[in-house]
C-alpha cells in the first residue's frame, strides 16, 4: 500500500504503472514496487518543498570509540540537517540527544551520507563509560533508525616526555616531547599542580606561558609568580591536554630553587674598540636562545632588545659567552655603533630563561 500525505494528487512510480493518489489516501497495490527512494510534495500552504522519505538511515558502526573522540558515521538516508535531526546515544540508562533528554550529543556536521559529532565526554552530562552503549539516528523528517551496538573503550592516553631533565625551576623554560597534541593549542592546555594549586586549565585563575606548540613539541615556562604565586621547591605534577581533549598521565616534576648565575671576565686588562671580550661562568645556557648580553656605560647600554645599539655574539656556551666590544667601525643593523669612552662599563649576561649575572666591570681605553 502506498499512503499520500499531502493535500495534492501524487504520481508513484512503479515498476508497472505511474498511478495518481488521491490527496490524503492510503491506496493498496499489488504485485509492483516503488523505484525512486524518495518522493518530493509541496502543499498548497508551503513556500518550499517537503522531503517525504520512507526510508530508515541505515550505517555502520566503526569498531570502537571513546569519550571525546570526534566520531564519523557513514551511511544513507540521513537527509539534511534540521531541528528533529539528532544522534541519540544511550548507555547505562542515560540517554543523549533525543527529544526531551537533557544531555546533548554535539553533532559537528550532517549530510545524506556522513554525520560527525563529538562522542559524549562530560560536556553535557556525564562522559560515557567503557562498555557497550546503544546509537539511532532520527532524520529532519522524525525517521528514526535501528539501534545499533557501539563499543566504548577508555581514551588513549598521550605520550609527554621531559626526557632527562631531572629538576626544574620558577622561570625556566622546558620542552616536552611527545605525539598526538596537535598543531596548536586550540582548546588544549598544560596543567601544573602543586599543593593544590593549579595552573593552566581553563578554569584557572593561574595561567601558564606557553612559548611553543607543535604536535610533537610543546616549550612552556615554569609559573614563576607573573600568574600566581610561583612554584617552590619541593615536588610538582604536569599534565598535556590536547585540543582534542586527550590528555597525558602525570609527569613529576622535582622543583628546586632558582640557579645563580656565576660569572667572571676571562680577562681584566682594558679592553680596545672591536676587541673580543669573554665571560666565563656557569648555567648560562647550551644555546642563546632568548639570552643577550648587555653592556652600559652612562646611560648608553648596547645588546639589550630594546637597545638601540646592539652587540655582535660570536659564541655562547653554558660556561662561557664571547662578543664584540662595541665600535663604530662596522655597521650593525644599518647603523654604526659608537665607541665606548674611556673609562668603565659594566656588563650582564642574561640567559634564555631571563636569568641574570652581576654586573661585571670592564675598563675601555
Amino acid at each position: 500500500f502506498a499512503i499520500n500525505t499531502s493535500n495534492q494528487a501524487q504520481s508513484l512510480p512503479l515498476s508497472a504503472s505511474s498511478p495518481t493518489l488521491p490527496p490524503a489516501t492510503m491506496t493498496m497495490i499489488a504485485n509492483q514496487f516503488v523505484l525512486s527512494q524518495h518522493l518530493t510534495v509541496e502543499p498548497s500552504s508551503a513556500a518550499n518543498p517537503v522531503a517525504y522519505q520512507p526510508m530508515i538511515p541505515q550505517f555502520q558502526i566503526p569498531a570502537t570509540a571513546y569519550p571525546g573522540e570526534t566520531f564519523t558515521l557513514t551511511g544513507s538516508g540521513f537527509g539534511t540537517p534540521g531541528s528533529h535531526a539528532r544522534v541519540i546515544i544511550s548507555e547505562n540508562g542515560v540517554n543523549y540527544g533525543a527529544h526531551g533528554d537533557a544531555y546533548h550529543v554535539q553533532v559537528q556536521s550532517w549530510s545524506p551520507t556522513q554525520i560527525r559529532f563529538v562522542i559524549p565526554n562530560g560536556i553535557s552530562g556525564p562522559p560515557l563509560a567503557p562498555g557497550t552503549a546503544t546509537l539511532s539516528v532520527e532524520t529532519a523528517n522524525r525517521v528514526l533508525s535501528l539501534p545499533s551496538s557501539l563499543a566504548i573503550t577508555p581514551p588513549p592516553v598521550l605520550n609527554a616526555s621531559i626526557g632527562s631533565l631531572r629538576h626544574v625551576y620558577p622561570g625556566e623554560n622546558i620542552v616536552v616531547t611527545g605525539t598526538d597534541f596537535g598543531s596548536s593549542p586550540g582548546s588544549g592546555y598544560v596543567l601544573i599542580q602543586q599543593n593544590h594549586i593549579n595552573y593552566g586549565a581553563p578554569s584557572d585563575a593561574y595561567k601558564v606561558h606557553i612559548l611553543h606548540w607543535t604536535n610533537t613539541q610543546i616549550q612552556l615556562q615554569i609559573p614563576n609568580g607573573t600568574s600566581g604565586p610561583a612554584l617552590v621547591s619541593g615536588p610538582a605534577s604536569m599534565r598535556i591536554v590536547s585540543n582534542s581533549g586527550l590528555h597525558s598521565a602525570n609527569v613529576p616534576l622535582a622543583v628546586v630553587p632558582v640557579p645563580h648565575l656565576i660569572a667572571q671576565l676571562a680577562s681584566s686588562q682594558p679592553i680596545e674598540p672591536g676587541q673580543r671580550i669573554t665571560v666565563v661562568g656557569t648555567n648560562f645556557g647550551s644555546s642563546q636562545g632568548r639570552g643577550f648580553i648587555q653592556v652600559s656605560q652612562g646611560s648608553v647600554n648596547y645588546g639589550a632588545p630594546g637597545d638601540w645599539y646592539q652587540l655582535v655574539i660570536q659564541h655562547w656556551s653554558n660556561s662561557s659567552v664571547t662578543f664584540m666590544a662595541p665600535t663604530n667601525s662596522e655597521p650593525i643593523d644599518g647603523h654604526y655603533e659608537p665607541n665606548l669612552n674611556p673609562g668603565t662599563a659594566t656588563v650582564t649576561l642574561v640567559n634564555t630563561d631571563g636569568l641574570k649575572t652581576q654586573p661585571l666591570t670592564i675598563t675601555a681605553n
